[in-house]
């Protein structure tokens, strides 16, 4: 079971305190009552990140899909004052027992935005008790690979990674459908950006990219094998590949950042007990064979930008069909949280972990805009569910685009926007 905030420090565990000391019972009928998964829970917070006081964050719903008695899945989205006509759309895929409150405070992508004019949703994994322990997202598996445990043997990866305590397993993915999720919210999110701006902020369908930590990686990752039409690259943390690639796959180039001492996920894979996932280099190999990268591993020296003391490897696989290249950086220090530690201390840091002085976030930025897809998704290919009840209450303040709260029908969903004013975090 995957496990990331198993200690919290600085900014972010001042946080996590206050909202489990004084709020405790705002989310109780969530399976994870330490984050904040209101209409508001990002827009103060992400002013003080972006240094834009204005800046808002507003929440989105949207009706569940699969089998699960959650009624509706939401997002959050930023877009900062810098965007235009055909900017970017970067995921933040949160962790397993994370949310997008906790993301917004140490993945660094909210100032990404607001320095490179892209926008960010942030979605939210299943939040209901009665599907899953934790908050968390179902990636597919059924991936054959070598046991790194009994050499010979043969294993396939698991779905990750919303546990059951009870059956002491992962999830069927069929529950929760968050593939199809995420292609909906794309969707939702293209459609809505012109329509809410007046067109002056629209959306670049060739430019959608899946960041994410952890669980949210391992997700990113099964977005791009099942929907490689809309993902025009994946560049995340601290996760894997666990699902097989679609049959009208076509390549999409990936960055892997990852640390060779993560205690939580291992750099070599794991074959034994109920989480199974090959190792970053195996990973490496058979998506630059997916994508017909040259079989050549180039290898790069990775140096501290201040002490100039090497800090990690990267290693690559070019020449690949569509230019889909397929990298990884392995870092030697930090642990399950390899995000860059800019003073603040915003990164959620596990027992004994040390915080990297490497810009990350900046370097998955720079692997990822390189790439956009040859051709848009075609979204009208999602099905459609069931329109959600609409439920809009307070308007945002403008931040220059500020998004309005009346109902936007979309493609036969409505979106609701929930209100922005509450509660601040800091």
């Amino acid at each position: 079971m995957l496990i990331i905030c198993k200690k919290m420090t600085g900014i972010a565990g001042l946080v996590a305190l206050i909202l489990a000391v004084v709020v405790p019972t705002a989310w109780s009928a969530t399976n994870n009552p330490v984050c904040d998964f209101s209409a508001s829970a990002l827009t103060e917070s992400i002013g003080f990140l972006t240094g834009d006081v204005e800046a808002t964050a507003p929440r989105f719903c949207l009706d569940s899909l699969g089998t699960t008695p959650e009624e509706q899945r939401c997002f959050y989205v930023y877009v900062p004052k810098c965007a235009t006509e055909n900017s970017p759309l970067v995921f933040d895929i949160h962790g397993s027992e994370s949310c997008p409150q906790f993301s917004l405070f140490y993945t660094g992508w909210a100032q990404k935005a607001t320095e490179h004019c892209f926008v960010v949703v942030w979605p939210t994994g299943t939040t209901d008790p009665e599907v899953s322990d934790n908050t968390c997202w179902i990636a597919p598996g059924g991936l054959d690979f070598a046991s790194p445990a009994n050499e010979g043997d043969t294993v396939e990866t698991s779905q990750c990674c919303c546990f059951s305590e009870e059956t002491n397993s992962f999830l069927d993915p069929s529950v929760t459908d968050d593939p199809t999720l995420m292609r909906k919210i794309a969707e939702s999110v293209t459609t809505l950006m012109p329509i809410e701006t007046g067109g002056t902020v629209t959306i670049d369908k060739k430019r959608i990219y899946m960041a994410g930590h952890s669980n949210g990686c391992i997700m990113g990752f099964g977005v791009a094998a099942l929907e490689s039409d809309m993902v025009a690259a994946v560049c995340c943390h601290a996760g894997y590949s666990s699902t097989p690639l679609a049959s009208d796959y076509s390549p999409v180039p990936s960055f892997s950042i990852f640390v060779v001492k993560d205690s939580t996920i291992l750099y070599e894979g794991a074959s034994l007990g109920p989480q199974r996932y090959m190792g970053q280099v195996a990973q490496l190999t058979r998506l630059g064979d997916a994508n017909g990268c040259n079989s050549n591993v180039v290898t790069t020296s990775i140096k501290d930008p201040t002490s100039g003391v090497e800090v990690g490897e990267l290693l690559s696989r070019s020449e690949c069909t569509d230019g889909a290249d397929v990298s990884l950086l392995a870092l030697y220090e930090s642990g399950h949280t390899p995000f860059y530690n800019d003073g603040e201390d915003r990164t959620f840091l596990e027992e004994g972990e040390t915080p990297t002085n490497y810009d990350t976030t900046q370097m998955a930025w720079e692997f990822c805009s390189q790439f956009e897809k040859a051709v848009e998704p075609d979204f009208s290919t999602v099905e459609d569910t069931k329109d959600a009840t609409s439920n809009p209450t307070a308007s945002p303040t403008s931040s220059g685009h500020g998004l309005s709260s009346r109902n936007a029908s979309i493609t036969g969903m409505t979106l609701i926007i929930m209100g922005l004013f509450g509660w601040a975090l800091i």
